[in-house]
């Protein structure tokens, strides 16, 4: 199993100014807009912070294949979701099913999940790494 540590940028750079051969420079990252670390290119990815990050992101990753909807709530139209396959996706982070095969209702899978988490959930539903 891979393990992955998880780094602020800005902890980043205080590691790196601590060792004794500069691994890259702020100059390589203005120019390339890559970020290369021991050799090798590492890939920045975007976590969102709240449901507008989360929102934001879902836009920019949507196709034709693997649309995400934004939609409102029938009874209540300012209570806004995305949705992707058959989860729904709300802003306090419920997640919730379509429809109960047995009552024909949506119903809640989970509640409480941080945009992040919902933002992992997302990706791999569409296929996403």
């Amino acid at each position: 199993m891979k393990e992955i540590i998880e780094l602020e940028k800005h902890e980043l750079y205080k590691l790196l100014d601590c060792l004794s051969i500069p691994m890259f420079t702020n100059e390589d990252l203005k120019e390339t807009r890559k970020t290369v670390l021991f050799g090798k290119e590492r890939k920045a990815e975007q976590t969102p912070e709240t449901y507008e990050e989360l929102r934001s992101l879902c836009i920019d990753i949507s196709t034709k294949e693997n649309m995400i909807y934004i939609f409102s709530e029938w009874n209540n139209p300012n209570k806004e979701f995305l949705k992707v396959r058959t989860l729904r996706f709300y802003p306090d982070g419920t997640i919730r099913n379509d429809y109960d095969d047995k009552n024909n209702e949506p119903y809640i899978i989970v509640k409480n999940r941080t945009p992040q988490q919902m933002w992992n959930i997302i990706k791999s539903l569409i296929g996403e790494e």
